[in-house]
C-alpha cells in the first residue's frame, strides 16, 4: 500500500481522517480511528468493500486505486 499517495489524495480532496471515517460510516462501514491507522501501517488490510468505499469518497479512479492500494511490485 502506498500510504503517502492515500494521504496526499485526502489532502487534495480536503478530507481528514475523522471526516473520511464518518463518510464510511454512512455507507455502513464502521471503522475506528485506531483501526484505520493500523491498516495504514500494514498491521491489517483494508477489505475490498472498504477500498471501494474509500475510492468513491475520495474520487479515486481505477489506475490511482491500483497505485495506492496495490503498490507493491511483483517480479
Amino acid at each position: 500500500m502506498n500510504v503517502n499517495a492515500l494521504k496526499a489524495r485526502m489532502v487534495m480532496v480536503g478530507v481528514k481522517v475523522p471526516d473520511l471515517l464518518e463518510r464510511l460510516q454512512r455507507r455502513g462501514i464502521a471503522m475506528s480511528k485506531s483501526a484505520f491507522y493500523r491498516k495504514l501501517k500494514g498491521s491489517s488490510d483494508f477489505s475490498r468493500k472498504e477500498i471501494l468505499a474509500i475510492a468513491e469518497e475520495l474520487n479515486i479512479g481505477d489506475q490511482e486505486l491500483l497505485a495506492i492500494f496495490f503498490h507493491e511490485k511483483v517480479s
